[in-house]
């Protein structure tokens, strides 16, 4: 299966995976597995609501129940999806942390299910798209300009970059 590889079909995921759950009347993999998944992100959704889904679930490309029942076949692997979602993971607040904490085991509840002891829940962030499209719009700009200058800036910017490292 192919992870995903944007922000945008991650936050599909997180919603498909409140409808996944509940079907075969909720008697399936996804739910025998709620107490087990250890990397939890949390999404606001239309509403403002947090919404949930784990990380093995969300990573991958137009992930499903079936998809998640054949995960031996399908090799799922939660390393892989934890090191491609870290792009969009916000470490919460202690505050928000235990916030977010007692919503997943509200959730978790509605299946009779409890978070296990060493799950981590993270605030899936959008910003990177949004650093994207201010460097898309940055190099429209860079454009307009006479070469010169192009290169005085582009020389700032790796100077500026290589001080962060």
């Amino acid at each position: 299966m192919l992870l995903t590889t944007n922000i945008n079909q991650v936050i599909e995921n997180i919603k498909k995976f409140q409808i996944e759950l509940n079907k075969k009347n909720g008697k399936n993999d996804l739910v025998n597995a709620l107490g087990q998944f250890t990397n939890w992100f949390a999404h606001k959704d239309e509403l403002g609501n947090w919404i949930f889904a784990p990380s093995k679930f969300i990573g991958y490309q137009e992930m499903s129940l079936e998809e998640y029942e054949n995960k031996n076949q399908n090799k799922l692997d939660g390393r892989q999806t934890d090191a491609i979602l870290k792009k969009w993971k916000i470490t919460p607040s202690k505050e928000q942390d235990k916030e977010l904490k007692e919503k997943l085991c509200l959730f978790l509840d509605r299946y009779q299910k409890r978070i296990k002891t060493t799950a981590k829940v993270y605030i899936l962030s959008e910003n990177q798209d949004g650093e994207i499209e201010q460097s898309k719009a940055l190099i429209t700009i860079l454009k307009t300009w006479d070469k010169d200058t192009q290169k005085k800036v582009i020389s700032d910017i790796n100077i500026y970059e290589q001080s962060l490292r």
